[in-house]
């Protein structure tokens, strides 16, 4: 079952359980390119990917990762997994990828920013939770991104600021990317956890460190 509901809010969301699902619009601001972005969600979810469920449910699971990620970077990750797996979809069904976000045209991290998270990332051998978190954020934000703006001085400020977390996320951003949303298939995917190892390593990273 499927419901359309049209409220103030200035973003298109959908929620979903079991076989009833929910696309909240804004009843001002809505084109066919914002349900096609939300039915696309629904369409990922059709698709029994376990990936994105087993990242929120093990950061939940373990203390330390729910202490310093926040439940808006979470959601934003998700969010980025599964926009690099639905963009091709929406440029094959003849839409402009700069239709795909509101803000797709927009830069999700200027320079300028990427520094601001260097210089509070840690002092000394102490971190910075919330510069964790945007590190983070930042990373996904500019991996998931649609539009031609090149971030690789970003980048490259983000993976000097921590190389052993920068690496952490690119290992499982390519193997995500390598991954085949058509041909899901649990043992295969088993075989390799790459989303659990990804998680097991953030932790391990942040074991033993004084965050603050």
């Amino acid at each position: 079952m499927l419901e359309y509901v049209f409220t103030d809010v200035q973003n298109a969301s959908v929620f979903y359980q079991g076989d009833k699902a929910t696309i909240y619009l804004p009843e001002n601001n809505t084109t066919e390119e914002c349900l096609t972005h939300e039915l696309l969600h629904l369409f990922i979810e059709t698709k029994e990917i376990i990936v994105c469920d087993l990242i929120e449910g093990l950061i939940r699971e373990k203390v330390l990762l729910n202490q310093v990620l926040s439940n808006d970077l979470v959601s934003h990750m998700t969010n980025c997994i599964n926009h690099i797996k639905m963009l091709p979809i929406f440029i094959e069904m003849g839409y402009d990828k700069k239709d795909f976000l509101a803000d797709s045209l927009e830069n999700k991290c200027e320079i300028s920013f990427a520094k601001e998270i260097n210089k509070k990332f840690r002092f000394l051998f102490i971190y910075n939770k919330s510069a964790i978190d945007l590190f983070i954020g930042k990373y996904f934000a500019i991996k998931a991104d649609v539009s031609d703006i090149d971030y690789s001085k970003q980048l490259l400020i983000l993976s000097e600021t921590d190389e052993k977390l920068y690496d952490i996320l690119d290992s499982f951003w390519t193997k995500w990317l390598k991954y085949d949303i058509e041909k899901n298939d649990s043992v295969t995917y088993w075989s390799d956890d790459f989303a659990g190892d990804f998680i097991t390593i953030l932790g391990d990273w942040m074991r033993k460190k004084i965050m603050i």
